[in-house]
């Protein structure tokens, strides 16, 4: 079973629902009175038995999904790899790429 939160809520309850989800809760977030997500225990769904949100990933099929580096839901962690629609998307932003370009101008006198 599935539990509901408001997005707008989401960030101030997060700690609470960590807990939750590391201990097999379900949840669905909502944006403005619409399913946006789930956040769900992959590795606690295995090993209950139950079946949890697996989908296989094959070519062809569109999908969005998220690699991450560690916890998603610490601060300090980082996406690795984003797909959106099946497409992997570039980590470099427009200001990555103006700090590559100033980094190597010569300093002038």
């Amino acid at each position: 079973m599935s539990s509901t939160i408001n997005a707008r809520t989401l960030r101030a309850s997060l700690p609470r629902l960590v807990a939750r989800v590391r201990k097999g809760a379900r949840y669905t977030v909502l944006y403005r009175s619409q399913p946006a997500f789930q956040i769900a225990p992959i590795a606690a769904s295995a090993a209950a038995g139950r079946p949890g949100p697996r989908v296989p990933i094959d070519v062809g099929k569109d999908a969005d999904l998220v690699v991450w580096a560690g916890d998603p839901f610490e601060l300090t962690t980082a996406a690795d790899r984003v797909f959106i629609r099946g497409r992997e998307m570039p980590r470099t932003t427009r200001q990555t790429e103006l700090l590559r370009t100033y980094r190597t101008l010569p300093v002038r006198p």
